[in-house]
């Protein structure tokens, strides 16, 4: 019996063909971005897309990653995902980013 374990990244479409991402979603879900991560960023994609709030929660890694984002004149965007069900929530959540 043998057993092939493949370690890495591959980028494949369905087509077969590959494929290189435009752009990363970023949040606090990837930890602590290092210069080193952030610098191959610059390699691997056009652009990031950094997650500043979800919900009423602002998200603790965002500052720490547009300092990067800026430090390695890496394009990046900022959004906010809200999970609001009445005007007050909106609001609140608004105040927060």
């Amino acid at each position: 019996m043998f057993l092939f374990v493949f370690f890495g990244e591959m980028n494949v479409k369905a087509s077969g063909q590959r494929y290189s991402p435009v752009a990363y979603d970023i949040s606090q879900y990837q930890g602590y971005l290092t210069d080193s991560q952030a610098k191959n960023l610059k390699k691997e994609v056009k652009f990031v897309i950094l997650r500043v709030q979800d919900g009423s929660y602002k998200d603790i890694k965002f500052e720490h990653n547009v300092k990067l984002m800026d430090r390695y004149n890496i394009k990046y965007g900022v959004y906010g995902y809200s999970e609001y069900t009445n005007p007050y929530q909106a609001r609140q959540e608004a105040r927060i980013s």
